[in-house]
């Protein structure tokens, strides 16, 4: 009942995080989905290790290893290990790697999630020496390439949704169609890149996330042992179909009338093999979906959107005036904006060229305020959000805050304004 998010991103690695720890970004550290990180010079998702590497259920896959190293802090799950009578089995499981890990903690018994590039489920070294039977059995008896070309048409009757389901404004989404009936297919034949990421996009994934549930509940007799088990579950579809269709959109009011379906199936389940009262069920959300502002503007409302490219370019032109000739480069990552290295202590130093940067960045259309790290209050109204959005090294050196109902996405929505 609570729909209130404290801190500034309200972004999945931030919000499981948040969720799984009931801590803020400032204290378990998962700042944004990625972020710039300044000894390397690369940009790094919340979850990359380079000390690990993946574990497919399929073909090899080439992508980058994960762990819960930069997780700061420890998790329920965690916790239920270090301090349970009896050691509990940890499962989790989602589309995304952030959010599968965030869930499980440091420990998990099984952890698994989608490799979008390469379209096979993987799980790492990190968690595992080898793959979970109970996935790989349910796995291969329902391979992905089975989901290619099936159709997700509305649940219920037209009538029955809210809004007129109009596609007006809606941006590059990841299926082939714009409208009801959508074809869950790519843009070609492969199980990887554009299918999978259209495959995301339906109630279909969310279908599969609860049939691996159910493999592990049956693989692991969860609940069924002599201590407490935890499972958990992001189901991703929402996210993504909220992104790709809009929040007033019936693609997102049809993905939650499936998910309703496959809840209840779950929880049927639980109620035969577990027991009614034997089982603790938590429902959340991670972020919610912030309505589309070419719909807001058409309505007589201040919206739009921030580009953030075209903020750090002008930041550049700044420094370079203000500062001298260089390679700045500066980037601009949701709201955190990131200088390279010694260019923050230098304007910390010369007032009037952080002034001029500051300047250059509010007289972006849509931008509210601007802070710098040091200002950053939890006990100010203003920035206490920002405040615990920021973990130092992580963080961005400056803090953008845009006025409502302005994003700084290029998808059809996102999570929050």
């Amino acid at each position: 009942r609570q729909a209130d998010y404290p801190y500034y991103n309200t972004v999945t690695c931030a919000g499981h995080a948040s969720m799984s720890t009931g801590t803020v970004p400032a204290v378990h550290g998962m700042v944004l989905n990625q972020w710039w990180e300044r000894d390397n010079s690369r940009l790094v998702s919340c979850t990359d290790d380079d000390d690990q590497q993946l574990i497919t259920y399929g073909i090899p896959v080439k992508g980058v290893g994960h762990s819960a190293k930069n997780l700061m802090t420890t998790t329920l799950a965690d916790e239920m290990r270090l301090q349970g009578p009896v050691t509990p089995r940890v499962v989790s499981i989602s589309l995304k790697a952030r959010s599968a890990i965030n869930l499980g903690g440091h420990r998990p018994d099984a952890v698994i999630w989608l490799d979008e590039a390469d379209g096979e489920w993987v799980t790492s070294t990190a968690f595992a020496a080898t793959t979970a039977p109970y996935f790989a059995d349910y796995i291969a008896e329902h391979p992905l390439r089975n989901e290619m070309g099936r159709v997700w048409d509305r649940a219920l009757p037209k009538d029955r949704y809210l809004y007129d389901g109009s596609t007006k404004d809606r941006q590059k989404t990841a299926l082939i169609t714009r409208d009801f009936p959508h074809i869950v297919k790519g843009d070609g034949t492969e199980v990887a890149g554009a299918f999978t990421d259209a495959w995301e996009s339906s109630p279909h994934s969310d279908a599969y996330l609860a049939g691996l549930a159910g493999a592990a509940l049956d693989g692991l007799k969860l609940g069924r042992g002599p201590g407490v088990d935890y499972l958990g579950i992001s189901f991703s579809a929402l996210d993504k179909v909220g992104h790709d269709f809009g929040q007033d959109s019936h693609e997102v009011q049809d993905v939650m009338i499936h998910l309703d379906q496959e809840l209840g199936t779950l929880l049927d389940k639980l109620d035969r093999e577990v027991g009614k009262g034997n089982y603790v069920l938590g429902l959340t959300a991670d972020h919610g979906v912030a309505p589309t502002p070419e719909r807001v503007k058409a309505m007589g409302f201040d919206a739009g959107r921030i580009n953030t490219t075209i903020i750090g370019r002008q930041i550049d032109e700044v420094l370079a005036r203000e500062l001298g000739p260089g390679s700045y480069r500066t980037r601009v990552i949701y709201n955190d904006i990131y200088f390279n290295d010694g260019v923050y202590v230098k304007l910390s130093r010369n007032a009037r060229a952080m002034d001029a940067v500051i300047a250059s960045i509010l007289k972006t259309q849509g931008v509210w305020r601007v802070y710098r790290k040091s200002e950053l209050s939890a006990a100010d109204p203003f920035t206490r959000a920002s405040a615990l959005s920021h973990y130092d090294g992580r963080s961005g050196d400056l803090k953008m805050l845009g006025r409502s109902y302005w994003i700084t996405s290029s998808s059809t929505s996102t999570h929050g304004t």
